[in-house]
């Protein structure tokens, strides 16, 4: 054996075959990582209800603010390839405590912050951590779950997910209501730390260990180019709204593309000299994996711009609560749920007409909402919401775990981490481009409609200034001034927030009349601003219906059958699956096979560990 070879056995220390079946069920397994996914996500969104109270108790800037989600987000995308990758170097059950450990510390940290400082580098070290842990999950699935039952697990993967990404602003709304204990809006951070210690007990008992059969080594210079071009996208992304689109930001995203082909010939080359990419090149030749990603960025893009645009129109539009707002989405994840139940009864549907089926549930649900809001108005109450979230939630439900599944099924067990880290990164690059996109064209309508908006509420205006003795020149002046201090907030993103009232077209009007003038005024500018915002609303919805069409002629990219070619995959067990080829030279382990796992552990990374006896020596 070559002495690079003996370097990496001994970073990743050596596999030891054990039976197949003879670790913990898979209940356990599944039950521990899910708690991780819930707990991810959840995080993801659930600080967004507690930005006024943060920002009143921490004293903190708009920038500090932004900041403390951004110090999740972007830390979180550009460290999961990697994070997938150690888990297949160094075991993904390892790679899962310390995530899982380090989330838990980190969340500690930012409940307990006295500074706006404190809390944005305790929201860095929670995404760092997460990035260590979330790629573990698929990783772990597809590696100790059997195929007959790995479905299922993916499906469980997709209602979780969907579930928790919605949960976010009622938990954070019912935890602010609550303030337990008087702290205000910590606990949306402390209640990670049960939470977290029950998950790294159960993970520590339950998890079997796995990782690569094949010895790997780290790829620092993989690392370095793949972050740096993540960064290049992502950055802007997350702040060129914020920024107003400068310059600086399309030509970093513009740099990312050299980068990026540099990336592409270094993991080729690592591939040649000694086999341990950052990003195997083999897995963008599998047609599952390639066509999942395709699939799920732009699926992502549609659904999370959708939420985005949702929580605008419910909070800033029609001025609903937090907690109101979260209620009124809660068919949506009920949708998800029942698409979970009616996937596990499904049996072997052709996975590709299923994400298609989900897809077009999504646009009519979509559809069905446009047509909602159309009709209701400004009116709109959450019962009205129902029926289009519903379906919106069970087409949701069926992409979501469908094409996870696709995707991960035929990536050998070598490289589970690095698909997992690749697969997520690109959820989350799909996540930040909807939220730019989506948040570009929604607040474009906003302004865009602003004069429709005023003109919607002008007659009335004009009729509570005539009862209060203001016409003529008068009347005409105050109204001027409450068309352009609406068009005005409504240009303005952050005051389109919470306008109350317009004082410019209350200082227009007589002095006398102006204490009589001042609760009408305030009513007409919530009208006009309800009346914009489900303008826009509608106008941002049809390019969300746009997207979730593309995904469905996307979804051709996909394998036939009724599951993708599994030559290659990650099994432990069970039938042959699919009715295209394998890729490779790996075949599908007998039952009983050995694999990969550290000793009592149970299951490991399920590529069959040949017989030592039977290995030509070195």
């Amino acid at each position: 054996m070559s002495s690079e070879t003996s370097e990496a056995t001994a970073a990743t220390g050596p596999p030891n075959p054990v039976r197949a079946g003879s670790g913990p069920s898979s209940r356990g397994v599944l039950t521990v990582v899910l708690i991780a996914v819930f707990v991810d996500v959840l995080d993801a969104n659930i600080v967004n209800v507690a930005i006024p109270a943060i920002q009143r108790d921490l004293e903190a800037s708009n920038s500090a603010i932004q900041w403390s989600l951004i110090g999740y987000t972007l830390p979180f995308a550009l460290m999961l390839i990697t994070g997938g990758r150690l888990g297949d170097i160094f075991g993904r059950k390892r790679l899962f405590l310390v995530g899982m450990a380090g989330f838990t510390l980190a969340s500690a940290l930012c409940g307990m912050a006295v500074s706006p400082e404190m809390l944005i580098g305790g929201r860095v070290a929670q995404g760092a951590m997460a990035a260590m842990m979330v790629p573990q999950v698929l990783s772990i699935i597809a590696a100790t779950i059997p195929p007959a039952r790995r479905g299922g697990a993916f499906v469980l993967y997709g209602m979780i997910a969907g579930t928790a990404n919605v949960s976010g602003p009622i938990l954070g709304g019912l935890l602010l209501k609550a303030d337990l204990f008087g702290l205000d809006w910590r606990p949306i951070f402390l209640v990670n730390l049960p939470v977290g210690i029950c998950a790294f007990v159960m993970a520590a008992r339950l998890l079997p260990e796995t990782r690569s059969e094949k010895p790997l080594r780290l790829d620092p210079l993989g690392v370095v180019l793949v972050t740096g071009a993540l960064l290049a996208v992502l950055y802007p992304l997350l702040q060129g709204r914020e920024l107003g689109w400068p310059g600086w930001g399309w030509a970093l995203m513009a740099a990312s593309l050299p980068v990026i082909a540099l990336f592409v010939l270094w993991q080729r080359r690592k591939q040649a000299t000694d086999g341990s990419p950052l990003v195997p090149p083999s897995l963008f030749r599998l047609r599952g994996f390639n066509g999942g990603l395709v699939v799920m960025l732009t699926f992502l893009t549609a659904i999370i711009g959708f939420f985005l645009v949702l929580t605008l129109y419910l909070q800033q539009g029609l001025g609903y609560s937090p907690l109101a707002a979260g209620t009124a989405s809660l068919p949506w994840p009920i949708g998800v749920t029942l698409a979970a139940i009616f996937i596990s009864n499904a049996g072997a549907a052709p996975k590709r007409i299923v994400i298609t089926l989900g897809a077009v549930g999504m646009a009519l649900g979509l559809l069905l909402l446009i047509a909602t809001i159309e009709w209701a108005g400004t009116g709109l109450s959450g019962w009205h919401l129902t029926p289009a979230l519903l379906i919106g939630g069970l087409g949701m439900g069926l992409v979501m775990a469908q094409a996870t599944h696709v995707s991960l099924l035929q990536v050998p067990g070598s490289d589970a981490g690095a698909a997992s880290g690749v697969f997520n990164a690109v959820m989350q690059a799909g996540g930040v481009v909807g939220v730019a996109l989506i948040g570009v064209l929604f607040f474009g309508a906003v302004g865009s409609q602003a004069g429709s908006g005023s003109g919607a509420v002008t007659a009335e205006l004009r009729s509570d200034l005539a009862a209060v003795d203001v016409t003529g020149a008068d009347q005409d002046r105050v109204v001027t001034a409450f068309e352009a201090c609406h068009r005005s907030r409504m240009d303005d993103q952050e005051g389109a927030a919470a306008p109350r009232g317009c004082p410019e077209a209350l200082a227009a009007a007589p002095a006398a009349s102006r204490d009589a003038l001042a609760p009408a005024l305030t009513d007409a500018a919530t009208e006009a601003r309800a009346e914009t915002y489900t303008e826009a609303m509608q106008r941002t919805l049809w390019w969300n219906v746009g997207l979730l069409v593309l995904v469905t002629a996307l979804t051709s990219l996909l394998p036939r059958g009724g599951e993708p070619q599994t030559g290659t995959g990650p099994q432990t067990g069970g039938e042959p699956q699919g009715d295209a080829e394998p890729q490779g030279d790996a075949e599908p382990r007998k039952d009983g096979e050995a694999v990969h796992a550290e000793p009592g552990t149970g299951t490991g990374s399920g590529v069959p560990l040949p017989d030592p006896a039977a290995r030509p020596a070195n």
